[in-house]
């Protein structure tokens, strides 16, 4: 016979499997959030890595040129010794790059357990940006957070624990039955007995008092999960927004402009227009806002994935967001 208590408990443990299937999306999506970053971190790696062997490379043209023209004469051989230090800090530079790459590609490899990073060049681009929505669009989502979504099967099931534990409060009737022999002529009978214990001493009041404890901080516990996502996720849009206008005003404006200077002052430098010190800014901050858009993308991608993992949906698929090459 199922009882009322038996249908508490079913209900429970089909509870109980619920916040598993919940924990369990929890996990995944930080494994994704973490793999996600990783590969940006790489791709992000390597890209630098490119643009340091190009400034390599472009350093030492501009020493050679230093140096032809102060061999002939030309200029002061104190220019040459400034280009060779210039050269001497940039290949500091890609040196620190190339070890950045190799922690930044067995960092990725960690993320899948192994100890290894026995794969070729990450292939991903990180131009291709989605615009940023606004925060309300994306708060809108908060619900759909496995760690937040998680609460109302939670709370649900402290409620039946508590209504669990009030059944057992009332002890529940023990009915029995069977066939007795009777008098002296052996005469058979069925007999049904009832009985009901009488809860004078033990009325589980303990454990009706803890689970009535449960539930209440179930509903602090509730809303803390809430505002820690809320909290994060304005923390997390404002970094993708910083690094998306950041990302769009370098790769329209800045990076061209910092190319076009130096390409003129270089120009300039060799008919005598420019000082060896003009030719060495502008170069550095070619170089230096290429990187800084590259830094840029990257604070995007991982901004990005800490969104999507907070909102427990992929940007993309909350609406037809339009997308952005730059």
């Amino acid at each position: 016979m199922v009882t009322g208590r038996d249908a508490l408990q079913d209900r429970v443990a089909g509870l109980d499997a619920g916040l598993a299937g919940w924990d369990y999306e929890a996990a995944r999506l930080d494994v994704l959030t973490d793999t996600a970053k990783a590969f940006a971190d790489l791709v992000a790696a390597e890209r630098r890595l490119a643009i340091m062997e190009e400034l390599d490379s472009l350093s030492q043209r501009v020493f050679d040129t230093v140096a032809e023209k102060a061999d002939a004469g030309e200029i002061s051989p104190i220019q040459k010794k400034r280009a060779g230090v210039a050269h001497s800090q940039v290949e500091i530079r890609l040196s620190r790059t190339k070890r950045e790459v190799e922690a930044a590609r067995k960092a990725l490899a960690a993320t899948w357990g192994s100890t290894r990073a026995d794969f070729g060049k990450a292939e991903g681009s990180l131009d291709t940006l989605l615009p940023v929505p606004p925060y309300e669009d994306l708060a809108a989502y908060i619900d759909t957070n496995p760690d937040v979504a998680r609460w109302a099967a939670e709370m649900e099931k402290r409620e039946a624990v508590l209504s669990l534990e009030k059944s057992r409060a009332v002890p529940e009737p023990v009915v029995s039955g069977g066939y007795r022999r009777i008098g002296e002529n052996d005469d058979n009978a069925f007999v049904v007995g009832l009985s009901i214990p009488l809860p004078i001493f033990d009325r589980n009041q303990g454990a009706i008092a803890e689970a009535r404890r449960l539930v209440t901080k179930g509903e602090h516990e509730k809303r803390e999960a809430e505002v820690i996502v809320s909290a994060s996720l304005a923390a997390a849009y404002a970094d993708l927004q910083t690094s998306y206008e950041a990302a769009s005003m370098l790769k329209r404006d800045v990076v061209p402009r910092a190319e076009e200077a130096y390409a003129s002052i270089f120009e300039g430098y060799r008919e005598g227009k420019f000082s060896l010190l003009d030719v060495l800014d502008a170069h550095r901050t070619v170089f230096d806002t290429e990187l800084e858009y590259v830094d840029s993308l990257r604070s995007y991608h991982r901004a990005l994935a800490d969104v999507e993992r907070l909102t427990g949906s992929p940007l993309g698929e909350m609406r037809a967001w339009p997308e952005t090459p730059h």
